[in-house]
């Protein structure tokens, strides 16, 4: 895991960023505060300067969210992936040109199986959450998560690799491991 954290690093550090935009199945999307935070079905994707592509987007292969080093088309093949016009936000858009500083990982694996159907003693990560730290101090949250609304309000968010992705910006959200969710009582 450390070899594949240093491998982004090298990737993503102190790049200029061109382009941010997310997308969301049929652009539906739940923005709990139109300025900062998203919760998207689909994907984040950055374009950086010298044309290198990052994204962290659902997998139609692995129906899982996943991260890789291309675009988001690349590991989400649903025809109706839609873009949002993230650069609209300002928040989204004061990023650009900002490089990121600092990368703060939190993972999840899953092991597959061998044709004895026993568990094979090799990990294979998958990124919970991701938060990004910007030369201009900005702070990025991504994370695969499910929660639930209540008055307009998102609660009980927990890691979930097969949810949704929180895309939150200066607004960090406590994120519950996946096992610790309960259900709210209303």
């Amino acid at each position: 895991m450390e070899e594949l954290e240093q491998d982004l690093k090298d990737y993503l550090l102190n790049m200029p960023i061109k382009h941010i935009e997310f997308y969301a199945l049929g652009a539906s999307y739940l923005s709990p505060n139109p300025e900062s935070t998203w919760l998207v079905n689909g994907g984040v994707q950055f374009q950086f300067e010298n044309d290198s592509i990052f994204s962290f987007a659902f997998s139609t292969d692995l129906e899982f969210f996943d991260i890789c080093k291309n675009s988001v088309d690349a590991i989400n093949e649903n025809p109706e992936m839609e873009p949002l016009d993230a650069i609209n936000a300002d928040r989204v858009n004061a990023l650009i040109g900002k490089s990121i500083q600092e990368i703060a990982f939190k993972w999840n694996f899953y092991q597959e199986y061998d044709e004895d159907f026993e568990l094979k003693e090799e990990k294979n990560y998958m990124p919970d959450e991701m938060i990004l730290t910007f030369d201009s101090g900005s702070k990025m949250q991504l994370a695969a998560v499910n929660y639930t609304i209540f008055q307009n309000e998102v609660r009980n968010l927990h890691y979930e690799s097969a949810g949704e992705l929180l895309i939150s910006i200066d607004h960090p959200f406590d994120i519950l491991p996946a096992k610790a969710f309960e259900t709210e009582e209303f």
